[in-house]
């Protein structure tokens, strides 16, 4: 090719050079950004307790130890001796008592109230919560096994019938210093759910028997926390 050529033909495509350049240049037209890994995972959506103790082996609330098998917290002391005096007087510690020892009632050893129909008394001696309603008519007595809340709030009561466990129609509130219908409890219909209703099988039936026979107020067990006051 003359000289004379190449000046024509530079002059047709006066980029010719620099193509195979731009023909490498990569484009970003028509192609999406690779996605980004979000910093942290999506929060899994809240488990029952119910189903996260069929699926292992075991669960605090289980239940299938017996009383004889907590070690209490004497045991944890000898490692963690300032953890073990510091946690006596915790709202964990004074979580769950059996109902005659409990500070509450014990101050209160005999409590009444009446509400619409029924007429209610909460009597504490002999080593027994004794929890009586009537309607004017009939009436019906509770033992009462345990209480629970440290008093902070207030405190609610659990009695069993039946293989079943039944949490007080009535609680102590502390700023009433008295007697009134436990939170979450509707109106009674009847005498039997004036004394109270079911509640919290699962955690009851595998908390409450360790904790039924008098005790130190601490046996080295973790109490779930619930809807209780």
């Amino acid at each position: 090719m003359t000289q004379s050529n190449d000046q024509a033909q530079g002059q047709r495509f006066p980029f010719a050079p620099m193509l195979p350049i731009l023909l490498l240049l990569p484009s970003s037209e028509g192609h999406a950004e690779p996605p980004t890994k979000p910093a942290h995972p999506a929060p899994l959506a809240p488990v029952p307790t119910e189903i996260r103790i069929e699926s292992t082996s075991w669960w605090p609330t289980t239940g299938s130890s017996d009383r004889e098998q907590y070690v209490g917290t004497a045991a944890c002391a000898k490692c963690h001796a300032n953890q073990a005096a510091s946690q006596v007087a915790t709202s964990m510690a004074r979580a769950a008592t059996r109902a005659a020892d409990s500070e509450q009632l014990r101050s209160h050893p005999d409590l009444s109230l009446r509400l619409g129909s029924y007429a209610y008394q909460l009597v504490t001696k002999d080593g027994k919560a004794i929890f009586s309603i009537s309607d004017g008519t009939e009436s019906t007595t509770k033992t009462l096994g345990w209480a629970l809340g440290d008093g902070s709030f207030g405190q609610t009561y659990v009695y069993r019938e039946q293989g079943k466990y039944y949490e007080s129609q009535l609680s102590f509130y502390t700023h009433l210093n008295a007697l009134d219908t436990t939170t979450g409890h509707m109106e009674p219909k009847n005498l039997e759910t004036a004394a109270g209703g079911l509640r919290h099988q699962t955690a009851f039936a595998s908390v409450l028997p360790v904790i039924s026979q008098p005790a130190p107020p601490t046996i080295g067990l973790i109490l779930s926390a619930q809807s209780w006051v």
